[in-house]
This record gives C-alpha cells, sequence and structure tokens, in this order.
C-alpha cells in the first residue's frame, strides 16, 4: 500500500507540474515549495515531537518570529497568485490538526509527507484556479 501511494503521489505531482509549465504561472514553481516548507516550521512549533532528530532540532531554533516574516514574505510574493496562497494559509494549521488527532505529535516522516501533501494540493489549486 505504501509504494502504491507514493507511486500515486509522485504520478499526481509530475502531472500538475507538467500542467503548471505549460501555463503563465511559473512564480508558482518557487512560491509552493516553499509554502510547504514553511509549514514544517510550523508543524514543528504546534506539535510535540515525538522521536529526537532533526525536526525536534529544528523547532528549537525556529521562532514564531522567524514564522512570522517568512510568512509575510511569502504572503508578498504571492499577490500574483492567491490561491495556492490562501489555500496554504488553512491547509498548513490543518495538517498540524491532523497529526494531533492522528499521533499525539509529529515525526520527521510526518514532516516529509506532510511537505509532499502540502505541495501537491497547492499545485492542484494553482492549476484548477
Amino acid at each position: 500500500q505504501l509504494m502504491m501511494a507514493i507511486s500515486l503521489q509522485i504520478a499526481a505531482k509530475l502531472v500538475l507540474l507538467a500542467e503548471l509549465a505549460t501555463g503563465p504561472t511559473g512564480w508558482a514553481l518557487l512560491l509552493i515549495p516553499a509554502w510547504a516548507r514553511l509549514g514544517t516550521l510550523v508543524w514543528s512549533k504546534m506539535l510535540v515531537s515525538l522521536k529526537p532528530g532533526l525536526g525536534a532540532s529544528v523547532s528549537n531554533r525556529a521562532g514564531w518570529n522567524v514564522i512570522a516574516g517568512w510568512s509575510v514574505v511569502l504572503a508578498i510574493g504571492a499577490l500574483a497568485g492567491a490561491v495556492p496562497s490562501l489555500l496554504a494559509i488553512a491547509l498548513i494549521p490543518a495538517v498540524a490538526v491532523y497529526w494531533q488527532w492522528r499521533l499525539g505529535g509529529i515525526t520527521g516522516d510526518c514532516h516529509g509527507a506532510s511537505i509532499e501533501v502540502t505541495e501537491t494540493l497547492l499545485l492542484a489549486a494553482c492549476v484548477l484556479g
């Protein structure tokens, strides 16, 4: 099941990237990964780290002021395409709620999976929106 999920995830991203490449929204290729990675900072601050590792060390280094600053920078950069940015603002806390409900915290694997899902949903929003 895991291999099937990973394969479908990769296929979905490739299709969405190919669709996005034909349009005038090249800015999304920079902003969408940035939004997804900003999510890791938010999730590491909102959730308890379930295992020691890189994710736990990141949560100790990045403060809310850094997160707020990067959020403002990304929001300003996203003025050209509000749909993915608005979705990112709603999606990032929703992912935190999901991991809190499902596991009671977050691990490095959860961070990686969340980045991939966030990128795919934001790409879909950009293509459809």
